[in-house]
């Protein structure tokens, strides 16, 4: 039976070094029997506590909406996907205007 991860598995600090913000979570995993450990990096405390629970939403193999899933067509291989088409979602979806 797989494990659940749970939010007793991760936590959320700041690093004293320079301050920023971040979210480890850390599991092992059921057919390796290796220890796993995912860090990622917020601009703030709350930045950091939404990544944990897409950290913990991607380890319990949950599918996250992504930028792109409007391109990609199930049952197909890869999808067929143009540059314009790619750099527009990744425009869309990253950039920000300048401040």
């Amino acid at each position: 039976m797989a494990q659940k991860i749970t939010r007793d598995s991760g936590y959320v600090g700041q690093r004293k070094r320079d301050g920023k913000w971040f979210a480890r979570l850390t599991w092992t995993d059921e057919t390796t029997g290796k220890r796993i450990d995912r860090t990622k990096f917020g601009r703030d405390k709350a930045h950091a506590e939404r990544l944990l629970s897409q950290l913990i939403a991607e380890s319990n193999g949950e599918a996250l909406e992504s930028p792109l899933s409007a391109f990609s067509e199930p049952g197909q291989g890869a999808p067929t996907l143009t540059f314009r088409q790619l750099a527009q979602a990744y425009s869309d979806h990253k950039v920000t205007a300048p401040v």
